[in-house]
C-alpha cells in the first residue's frame, strides 16, 4: 500500500490509490450498493441473498459486514450469470 506524509501533521500514513479503490469496487460490492445498482430496497436484497445461500464477504471467519463479492452474486441473475 502506498504511504506518503500527511499534509497537515507530515506523518507517513497509508493511503488508497484511485486505482485500489477501483479495484474494490470491481470485486466487491455493499448490500445498500448493490441494492441501488439493482433498483431495490436493501431489505428485500438481504432477504434474496440469503434464500439463493449467498453470504457476505468473510476471510477466515473475519466479519467486514454486509459486502459481497461480486463472483458469488450470479444466482440472483435469472440466466446465473
Amino acid at each position: 500500500m502506498p504511504c506518503a506524509p500527511n499534509p497537515k501533521t507530515k506523518v507517513e500514513q497509508a493511503f488508497l490509490s484511485p486505482s485500489d479503490i477501483n479495484a474494490f469496487h470491481t470485486r466487491f460490492v455493499t448490500l445498500r450498493g448493490l441494492a441501488v445498482e439493482r433498483g431495490t430496497v436493501w431489505q428485500a436484497l438481504r432477504h434474496a441473498l440469503a434464500e439463493h445461500g449467498i453470504i457476505p464477504f468473510s476471510p477466515d471467519g473475519e466479519d467486514y459486514g454486509a459486502i459481497y463479492e461480486r463472483a458469488d452474486l450470479a444466482p440472483l441473475d435469472p440466466d446465473g450469470h
